[in-house]
């Protein structure tokens, strides 16, 4: 089939209407499935490496505390992540990390602590 007789059929009103149908369909379904395919790539490539970084907590151990007997006295409490110590971890700027927090945190998947970020 030669490029000379698809477009004679395109010409055609039983060519036509399957091609406006087709131009119809993909540009309803175009922009959505692009949009997913994005939000993928970026939760992927951008937010899971600073999450998979959330995931490993930080406790900080009270100053001039000794251990007791049956354990400490306070309990060690939990450092927040800042999105500086973010960027050095992951080698990315820290307007980058400052968006991927934000589509964390719009996701509800971490909160704010202590001026800083922690996972919920």
């Amino acid at each position: 089939m030669h490029w000379r007789t698809i477009w004679a059929w395109l010409r055609t009103w039983e060519g036509a209407v399957p091609a406006a149908v087709a131009v119809l369909a993909a540009i309803y379904y175009g922009p959505r499935k692009m949009l997913e395919t994005m939000d993928w790539y970026i939760d992927r490539f951008r937010d899971r490496p600073v999450l998979t970084v959330l995931k490993n907590r930080i406790f900080a151990q009270p100053l001039n505390q000794r251990p007791r007997k049956g354990g400490y006295i306070f309990p060690p409490t939990e450092a927040p992540y800042t999105a500086a110590y973010l960027s050095f971890r992951l080698n990315r700027s820290i307007k980058s990390i400052t968006k991927s927090l934000d589509r964390l945190y719009a996701q509800d998947k971490i909160e704010r602590y202590m001026d800083g970020w922690r996972l919920k």
